[in-house]
């Protein structure tokens, strides 16, 4: 589609009429860029521009976000830009679209952090880590307050759910426990015997090897692969079913979320971690 198609210029009154017809559309999107482009020079003399949108035939989110690219482009040169005219379909997508936009931030100068910058960031760090500290503490206490409540009700807790994620979270771990237990103590056994050799007191690497997968290296090693493993699959299912809109279903049909998803979770993880890390 030629570019004369997407928009003309017209002087009126001192003031540039622009006016935009055509499809503005993802097909389109390299012309309209290009035609865009053009703009910022072709309007210079003419601090007031008006863009007028009645002739538009197609618009789509692609369009809609160009337009208000070359609005912003207009602003950023100088201009004084007003864009009317849009019929009510149209209307209601380009003001979604720059609704959604992010407001244009000027980067900082560079230089010198003063004292004051220093400050400044101590203060969003420690709103930042008070704010996720409130969400998790009302997360826990909402988990709390379920678990009361099936303990109270014992048949709103679903026992099925938690012995499947027991057997997910679980018993599909062990594998990849017990391979990584066995080769850090492996690792562990040869380096331990390798210093203590210097000293004649290589009898015990057994010990060494033993004392810390007992008191630390089993625990941690556990913990990390089931925070990584199991953790991570968690967040990304009810993750999945938040997008799709499928927790708000479970709302409209009188289920709690925390009491179908997360309760289960939550109790297979403390009644297996334990077991995984004794296999450790």
């Amino acid at each position: 589609m030629p570019s004369e198609q997407f928009l003309s210029l017209e002087r009126q009154a001192g003031q540039l009429v622009i006016r935009v017809f055509g499809d503005w559309v993802i097909e389109n999107g390299a012309a309209l860029k290009e035609r865009l482009s053009q703009v910022t020079e072709e309007a210079k003399g003419f601090p007031f521009v008006l863009i007028r949108c009645g002739s538009l035939e197609q618009l789509d989110t692609s369009g809609a976000w160009l337009l208000q690219d070359g609005v912003r482009n207009l602003e950023q040169a100088g201009f004084e830009v007003e864009v009317t005219g849009f019929k009510a379909v149209h209307s209601r997508l380009f003001d979604k679209v720059v609704a959604d936009l992010p407001d244009l931030v000027e980067s900082p100068r560079p230089g010198r952090e003063t004292l004051l910058d220093g400050i400044e960031k101590v203060g969003a760090w420690t709103v930042y880590g008070l704010r996720h500290t409130g969400k998790a503490t009302v997360f826990l206490l909402r988990l709390l307050a379920t678990l009361v409540l099936c303990l109270v009700i014992p048949t709103r807790l679903r026992f099925g759910a938690v012995v499947a994620n027991m057997h997910r979270a679980g018993v599909n771990a062990i594998p990849v426990v017990a391979l990584l237990a066995f080769l850090i103590s492996i690792v562990l056994a040869y380096q331990g015997a390798t210093q203590l050799t210097r000293f004649g007191a290589e009898i015990f690497t057994v010990n060494l090897t033993v004392v810390s997968l007992l008191r630390e290296m089993g625990v941690l090693l556990t913990a990390i692969l089931v925070a990584g493993r199991s953790g991570s699959a968690f967040a990304a299912e009810i993750g999945s079913m938040k997008l799709h809109e499928e927790t708000d279903a479970m709302e409209t049909m009188g289920m709690d979320p925390f009491e179908v998803l997360v309760l289960p979770r939550v109790m297979a993880l403390v009644i297996m971690v334990p077991l995984l890390t004794v296999l450790a």
